[in-house]
């Protein structure tokens, strides 16, 4: 009657354990796809970020050629109106 009794109480034990087992394996997969999840979102926050960056490079570069054009232009009427004055 014991050995029954052990048994049962092996079983029960085991059933537990199987139920803890299939609990933690439940929450690290859930943890896996979050971990998933949040890294497709930083990679495209990342392509984002460079998508902006370049963006912002090329207005960069564009105002700087605006800018020299500007003081090419601001250096020549300036000789000109030097010249007029000096006539």
């Amino acid at each position: 009657m014991s050995s029954i009794y052990l048994e049962l109480i092996q079983k029960d034990s085991l059933m537990a354990q199987s139920y803890l087992n299939q609990s933690r394996e439940l929450k690290l997969t859930q943890l896996v796809d979050s971990a998933k999840k949040d890294t497709e979102s930083l990679k495209t926050l990342v392509n984002d970020l460079n998508e902006d960056n370049r963006v912002l490079k090329l207005d960069n570069q564009n105002k700087r050629v605006k800018l020299r054009s500007n003081r090419l232009i601001s250096i020549v009427s300036a000789a000109i109106a030097t010249l007029l004055i000096i006539k």
